[in-house]
Parts: C-alpha cells; sequence; structure tokens
C-alpha cells in the first residue's frame, strides 16, 4: 500500500512540474535587454542593478550604462536579454543547435563612449547563449569566455560618463510599434477627409465671389449706358432749343 501511495505522489508531483514547464514555454509579449559587466570600479552583475530597455519585437534599440565614476579599461561588457531561443526553435533542436535553428538574433550595430561612437565590429561568437542555456546574450569584451574570448570593445577605452551600444533583434513574431503605425495612418485619412472638406468650401466662395463680381460688373454697365443715354437726350434738347 505504502508503494503504490509513493508511485502515486510521485507522478503527481511529474504532472506539476510538466505544467509548470508548459505554461513557462509560452512567449513574451515584450523582453529585456541590460548591460552587465566590469568597467574600472563600476560592476553590473544583476538586472535590478542595471538601465533596461525594452524589447516589442524586430526592430533597433539601444541600452545604455552610465557609471558611477570615470574608466580608462574595460575589463567585461556583455549585453544580456531574456529572449528565449527555445521559443524561435525547432522543438526537437539541441543545445548544440540552439544558436543556428533559432530565429532569433541580435546584431550589435555601434558601441558610443560618452556620446560619440567607437570603432566597433561585431566578432563571429560574439552572439552567444547565457549562463542559463536559453537566452541571448552578446559579448562585447569577456576573457572568460566559454568557446572563445571577444576583444570587439577594447580594453584600454576611456569611459568619463557612459557607454551604449545600440543593437538590431531580428526573428522575432512581430516588428516593434506595428500597431502604433497603423494608428498614425488611420490620424492621415482623417487630417486628409477633413482638408477635402476645406477646398470644397473654398469652391463655393470662390463661386459665390465671382457671381457677386459679375453682378457688380452688370450693374456698372447698366449705369454708364443710363449715363450715356441722359447725356444724348440732354444733347438732343439743347440743339432742339437753339433751332427754335
Amino acid at each position: 500500500m505504502k508503494k503504490l501511495v509513493t508511485a502515486v505522489m510521485s507522478c503527481a508531483v511529474a504532472f506539476a512540474a510538466c505544467a509548470g514547464m508548459s505554461v513557462s514555454a509560452e512567449k513574451a509579449d515584450t523582453y529585456s535587454a541590460w548591460l552587465v559587466g566590469t568597467i574600472g570600479g563600476n560592476q553590473i552583475w544583476e538586472k535590478a542593478d542595471a538601465q533596461v530597455t525594452s524589447i516589442t519585437g524586430n526592430g533597433s534599440y539601444t541600452v545604455n550604462w552610465k557609471l558611477d565614476q570615470g574608466s580608462d579599461s574595460v575589463s567585461c561588457l556583455i549585453l544580456k536579454t531574456d529572449i528565449n531561443l527555445y521559443d524561435y526553435a525547432p522543438e526537437d533542436v539541441t543545445a548544440e543547435k540552439l544558436l543556428d535553428e533559432s530565429s532569433a538574433k541580435i546584431v550589435i550595430d555601434s558601441v558610443s563612449v560618452d556620446g560619440a561612437p567607437i570603432s566597433y565590429k561585431m566578432s563571429d561568437g560574439a552572439f552567444t547563449v547565457d549562463d542559463d542555456g536559453s537566452t541571448i546574450r552578446v559579448n562585447l569584451m569577456n576573457e572568460w569566455g566559454q568557446k572563445v574570448n571577444i576583444y570587439d570593445v577594447p580594453a584600454k577605452t576611456n569611459i568619463a560618463e557612459s557607454i551604449s551600444v545600440s543593437f538590431t533583434v531580428s526573428g522575432l513574431d512581430q516588428d516593434a510599434g506595428k500597431d502604433d503605425s497603423k494608428g498614425d495612418d488611420t490620424k492621415q485619412d482623417n487630417t486628409k477627409t477633413d482638408n477635402t472638406k476645406k477646398d470644397d468650401t473654398k469652391t463655393d466662395n470662390t463661386k459665390k465671389d465671382d457671381t457677386k463680381k459679375d453682378a457688380a460688373k452688370t450693374g456698372d454697365a447698366g449705369v454708364g449706358l443710363a449715363l450715356a443715354g441722359l447725356t444724348i437726350a440732354g444733347a438732343a434738347a439743347f440743339v432742339s432749343k437753339k433751332r427754335n
């Protein structure tokens, strides 16, 4: 009897674990990106201590690190995200092929120090899987890489106040700001409709103005003819009196 109860409890625990995995496997609507590492006396290793940038879909983003104190060296610099590579890969993908078969990708576009771009080129192997075995990370300067060391940001880099990394995300299910773009298009259509109405009103007013002008011209011609008639009649009467 005890063996039966133990077996049932084990199955229940396994079922609960599987249920939890299925829930956690759902794709997120938004993701996050942040910088960690060691720059002189500045250290950040936890997301809670970093400046976080939200990722809402495929597109370009920038993440910043404002230093507490200036430095002339970079010991480690890593772009971390919570984008799960498995969410964008075939169900039967292996850990060895995860980077290649997942559609989710990140490419570093540029690096700026104190607001000015520095020379940067992303190396092969910089794009990799984080220590959790599932999320995207990009090494910019890492001498302790699991497979390869990365020195894309030189160790001898002077940073007075801040460093920022611009990057492009691709391979997700939707583009960033897709709904916002639709909203802007709708506003533009409404503006065009209002302009058309205003143009029609102007056209009507022009016609009315032209009618008034025509009437004024006709009236002036009539007055002129009347005056000419009176002048001729007066001249005739004067001649008639002179003859008499």
